[in-house]
């Protein structure tokens, strides 16, 4: 942002345009990459942003771009860090129950003063706000280690999610929650590099960065003839991977919107028909401050 100078300025902005915000977003994350600190400063400091995340959001960035070269390049840089790495299936529900573990690359910190929501949308017992679907839990492969870290199989219908609080969490407090929110760790860098090299037809490279997170969860290996007969093909298993790994935390509307699946796989689910509706509305609040704005045109 710039700052205002003189009454002459133009005091209302005009929305910008898909290219120049990806745009800028690179230019700020390659000023972080040569600025920020290379390590962090304490064990708990997965909150402050450091050369990896940059590196790790330009890998995002690219892959939203299609940029497969540039994601690589990016996620080779932070897999090659020796601060990160894949925590075991043991310490799996740690990585957001107890946080700034050695998979984590970013966190948004919280505590007992500044909390979140995480308690009240996942685990509240029957009050949750929301609980895995029954596609989801079908989509899990028999002997996956997640499962029941993820969500409470116990239950007919299932209402706790355990993935932020731990196998057996039963706290029924509508206390909010002081644990961090991890937004991008390892395995989401790994198999976005894994999703780069598919697309590139680098096969060899795809299935090698796929397996390290299904045998972490217990699975066997794929090769190219059982992940084309198990999902139809390694893109599509990589994605359904990604699906599993990251559930809850935030990405998987994203990836569906970014791979051009949000309405193949949303329709028969909500009724998603219109493209126009991908891109979310502008507040009303927004449109009110500045005459420039105009709503996006599925909300007009």
């Amino acid at each position: 942002m710039e700052p205002y100078e003189g009454l002459g300025q133009e005091l209302f902005v005009q929305k910008n345009t898909e290219a120049e915000v990806l745009a800028k977003v690179e230019e700020d994350l390659m000023l972080a990459t040569e600025n920020c600190a290379t390590n962090y400063s304490g064990a708990g400091n997965r909150v402050l942003i450091t050369k990896g995340a940059a590196y790790a959001f330009l890998t995002q960035l690219y892959m939203w771009q299609k940029k497969y070269a540039q994601a690589i390049e990016m996620s080779d840089k932070v897999l090659a860090d020796p601060q990160y790495t894949l925590v075991s299936m043991e310490d799996w529900n740690n990585i957001f129950v107890k946080g700034s573990s050695a998979e984590s690359i970013f966190e948004v910190g919280y505590n007992e003063v500044q909390t979140n929501n995480l308690r009240i949308w996942y685990a509240m017992g029957s009050d949750s706000d929301y609980v895995p679907s029954t596609s989801f839990i079908a989509s899990i492969e028999p002997g996956d280690l997640r499962k029941p870290r993820i969500y409470d199989v116990s239950q007919v219908q299932p209402r706790k999610i355990w993935k932020f609080f731990g196998q057996g969490f039963n706290d029924e407090s509508p206390e909010p929650s002081a644990g961090n929110m991890v937004l991008t760790r390892v395995a989401d860098v790994v198999l976005l590099k894994a999703e780069a090299h598919a697309n590139l037809n680098q096969t060899v490279e795809a299935l090698a960065l796929l397996n390290r997170i299904r045998v972490r969860a217990g699975l066997p290996a794929l090769d190219q003839n059982k992940a084309n007969t198990q999902f139809g093909s390694l893109l599509t298993g990589i994605l359904h991977e990604r699906s599993v790994e990251l559930c809850f935390e935030g990405h998987r509307w994203f990836d569906l919107v970014r791979t051009g699946t949000a309405i193949s796989t949303m329709k028969p689910m909500n009724g998603l028909s219109d493209n126009r509706n991908l891109l979310w509305p502008i507040h009303e609040g927004e449109l009110l401050k500045n005459p420039n704005l105009k709503q996006n045109e599925f909300y007009r």
